[in-house]
């Protein structure tokens, strides 16, 4: 039993759990994790970890107290990850921008089927905050949407002291709004002035 246990653990996972101060890195396609205390069950897959959780599935980088996940199988990603309490999760976007987004709740799905992949962050809480240079949107829910590279949110508000920045950040590459409906919002794009 415990050879099967051992051989099931190392097969089974690339995520670790580590007490150590040291960041693990994360291997190429895989994931990374350490906490304070973590229980996995053989039988279903499922880990828990909790106490100063940190988890980098490239290109999402999150801390929260507790965590949640089905583990993959090997050379996989994992399916799910539900993160509580203090959720902060870091991302950057293909123009080097970085988004810090905090939360009560994360919700990580990444789903691949029939040749299509479905990749979604819903983050809630109250109120849930994304910061990216010094602009700044709140909302009750964010859903990030990496397969249509979108995002959306419901009851949003925003405050962009440094607009000259984020026009020029949108006029790279715009990055797609949707409502929770999916329905485009009615953003106009910026435009250069005519002196």
């Amino acid at each position: 039993m415990k050879l099967i246990f051992i051989a099931l653990f190392a097969s089974a996972c690339l995520l670790r759990a580590e007490t150590t101060n040291d960041t693990p890195v994360v291997p190429d396609g895989g994931a990374a994790i350490q906490s304070k205390m973590f229980f996995t069950s053989i039988k279903t897959r499922e880990a828990t970890y909790w106490g100063s959780v940190w988890i980098s599935v490239p290109p999402i980088e999150m801390t929260c107290e507790h965590l949640t996940t089905k583990l993959p199988e090997k050379g996989e990603r994992p399916e799910s990850i539900v993160a509580s309490t203090n959720v902060v999760v870091l991302m950057e976007d293909a123009n080097g921008t970085i988004y810090t987004n905090r939360s009560d709740k994360a919700v990580y799905t990444f789903q691949p089927r029939g040749g299509v992949t479905n990749e979604t962050l819903v983050l809630t809480g109250s109120p849930v905050m994304i910061l990216w240079g010094q602009n700044t949107n709140t909302a009750n829910s964010i859903i990030w949407d990496f397969s249509n590279e979108t995002v959306g949110g419901e009851v949003v508000r925003g405050v962009f002291p440094d607009i000259k920045n984020l026009q020029r950040t949108m006029k790279r590459e715009p990055m797609k709004t949707t409502s929770t409906n999916n329905a485009p919002v009615n953003a106009p794009s910026p435009q250069p002035s005519n002196p």
